[in-house]
């Protein structure tokens, strides 16, 4: 009987078989089981290799899906090649912008007290910077304006009488100065009645024409005749003056030219003041030889100095008569040749009184100087 039942325990055995346990989890009977990089929570986050495969947390494939990972696509190819390539080239024009004039000029002396300050520019000036001292160095405030293009400043200050002072411009880093002195008083330092049959000598080819400014060289050239400004009476309150054709004589000394038209001008406002303006006039002409240049309207305006010596900020304007100057430029019988001149300088002739289209608007600025043997 034993012997049956061990014959059959051992037929059990051989219909068993082997043990096909394939649970790769739990690994064979006979090694350790098998390593999964994220089937345990954290491992695609611990910076450990659990699968010994090479590949690091969400490197590792197995990883994927892993809320450790969500959303992180850095492939670790930092492709960050900045291209901020800073072309801030500074390009700002350099600039050349300078000082033309300053009025008053360096050295002037007799400046009113109530004169502009005029400061022009070969362009628009940005930025410039102005200063007005006084003769100890204390800052004066004044108040600016500019014209219309913005080349031309105007500076007006309480100026003092009889002080120095000086107007510094700097445009571009260049300092350009100008000291200047005022003179005595607002009014005379004589009576206005020792004006009276003074004359007064200028020329106009010794005056600038700037307006129009291709007529200067003419004038300097051929406009040689004397002009003088003659006080026929300065009693106050009118002031009367005429201007007449002039000569000089062989020992120096002037006198009107005889037979020759003037302008006479009507009584103006002259109350104690240096600072007179005319009224326009016409009857004179100027001449080159035996060519005469009529001026219509002619207007004459200055200051004259504190001590009557002489007539500064002289200014005469008119309208210029320019028919006969033909000659003047080598266009004889053509009387209309200067207007044409005129015309490619960008100025138009007026219409003359007799309704002739050659009048040409003149500006001469200058000084004229008393010529006390000087008669008219």
């Amino acid at each position: 009987m034993r012997l049956f039942l061990a014959l059959a325990a051992l037929f059990a055995l051989a219909c068993a078989g082997p043990d096909t346990d394939t649970d790769e989890d739990e690994g064979g009977d006979d090694g350790p089981p098998v390593e999964h990089e994220g089937d345990d929570a954290g491992e695609c986050a611990d910076g450990a290799d659990n699968d010994l495969d090479g590949a690091f947390d969400c490197d590792d494939s197995e990883c994927d899906g892993s809320p450790d990972c969500d959303g992180d696509t850095d492939t670790d190819t930092d492709t960050d090649t900045d291209t901020d390539t800073d072309t801030d080239t500074d390009t700002d024009a350099p600039c050349v912008v300078g000082v033309v004039s300053v009025d008053p000029g360096d050295g002037a002396e007799e400046v009113s007290p109530d004169a502009s300050l005029v400061v022009a520019f070969d362009g628009e000036p940005t930025p410039v910077d102005f200063a007005l001292t006084d003769g100890s160095g204390e800052a004066l405030a004044f108040t600016t304006s500019w014209d219309s293009g913005g080349t031309v400043a105007t500076l007006s200050a309480d100026l003092e009488a009889a002080t120095d002072y000086t107007l510094a411009v700097t445009v571009c880093g260049i300092r350009t100065e100008s000291s200047f002195h005022t003179r005595a008083g607002l009014g005379l330092d004589i009576p206005a009645e020792d004006l009276i049959d003074r004359v007064y000598v200028t020329r106009l080819s010794e005056m600038i024409v700037t307006d129009p400014s291709f007529l200067d060289i003419l004038a300097s050239v051929y406009l040689t005749m004397p002009l003088l400004l003659a006080v026929e009476d300065a009693s106050e309150p009118a002031l009367d003056l005429v201007l007449k054709p002039g000569h000089q004589e062989d020992d120096g000394s002037y006198s009107a030219q005889a037979g020759l038209p003037d302008w006479d001008f009507a009584p103006t406002s002259f109350v104690g003041s240096p600072d007179f303006e005319t009224a326009p006039v016409t009857g004179g002409a100027l001449y080159y030889s035996d060519t005469a240049m009529p001026v219509e309207d002619l207007l004459v305006a200055g200051t004259f100095a504190g001590d009557g010596s002489s007539i500064f900020d002289l200014t005469l304007t008119g309208l210029l008569d320019t028919r006969n100057m033909d000659v003047l430029v080598g266009a004889e019988g053509r009387p209309g040749a200067i207007c044409d001149i005129a015309g490619k300088a960008g100025v138009v002739c007026d219409t003359c009184a007799d309704g002739a289209p050659y009048c040409l608007p003149m500006r001469a600025e200058g000084t004229a100087s008393w010529s006390p043997d000087a008669t008219y």
